[in-house]
């Protein structure tokens, strides 16, 4: 009887034994509160982090600001146009007739403006000069010029510069006539040359300040452009004309 006992409670031990045993195995149900809330708190601070970043205004966005810088580029626009308005003159030419000249300055101070001269050379179509190349002595060059005057050709002796003691055959003022007379002068048996003259002629011109130009307008300038066709009138800076 007493075994029976010692058995009973010998199992009652290692049942619950087994039940401790069991319970400390069981695995830890897991908490999703911590990582929930932690979620809340990182998408509260990211909102809270979108919502202070406001962009900045630029001081161009201002339409004040704005308006006011056309005007300033309207006004300086203005300004330089109107600088550079009073930086031309007006030239009138080319005038190359002294009597011509009177006239139309005559013209100009009727209605009361005096124009300023300017007077320029300029280069006009060249001369071909002949000749046959300066002999040893003008010795030599006399017997040369009798030959050609025998001949019926028109020479004379050329007595001074770096030409001196050659012999002058004519001045053309087409090239193809002095390169003609070149050939049949070489073919014949001399020593011919060539020379380009550069010619040029003076010419005036009539300069009128800024002042001025709406008074040589208008039916002013039509009436003289009719009587005097080969003038013409030009738009100049101010700081090539001399007397302004």
């Amino acid at each position: 009887m007493r075994w029976i006992f010692i058995c009973l409670v010998i199992a009652n031990l290692i049942v619950a034994g087994y039940h401790w045993h069991q319970g400390n195995q069981t695995t830890p149900t897991k908490d999703t509160s911590l990582p929930t809330h932690a979620s809340s708190k990182v998408a509260s601070l990211t909102l809270l982090a979108e919502s202070n970043l406001k962009p900045r205004k630029r001081k161009n966005d201002n339409p004040t600001d704005a308006g006011s810088a056309a005007d300033i580029n309207t006004a300086t626009g203005n300004s330089i146009a109107d600088k550079e308005k009073g930086q031309f003159c007006a030239s009138i030419g080319p005038i190359t007739e002294s009597k011509i000249l009177k006239q139309i300055e005559q013209r100009f101070l009727a209605i009361g403006i005096k124009p300023a001269r300017n007077n320029v050379q300029v280069n006009t179509e060249p001369d071909y000069w002949v000749y046959i190349k300066p002999l040893i002595s003008r010795r030599a060059a006399l017997r040369k010029l009798k030959e050609l005057k025998a001949q019926g050709r028109d020479s004379f002796i050329i007595t001074d510069g770096e030409l001196k003691n050659g012999l002058s055959l004519g001045l053309f003022t087409k090239q193809s006539s002095a390169l003609n007379l070149q050939n049949e002068m070489a073919s014949a048996g001399y020593n011919v040359a060539v020379k380009t003259v550069e010619r040029f002629k003076d010419e005036t011109w009539l300069n009128f300040s800024p002042s001025e130009l709406d008074l040589i307008a208008g039916q002013v300038w039509v009436s003289l452009a009719n009587n005097y066709p080969f003038i013409e009138k030009r738009r100049i800076r101010c700081k090539d004309v001399a007397s302004y």
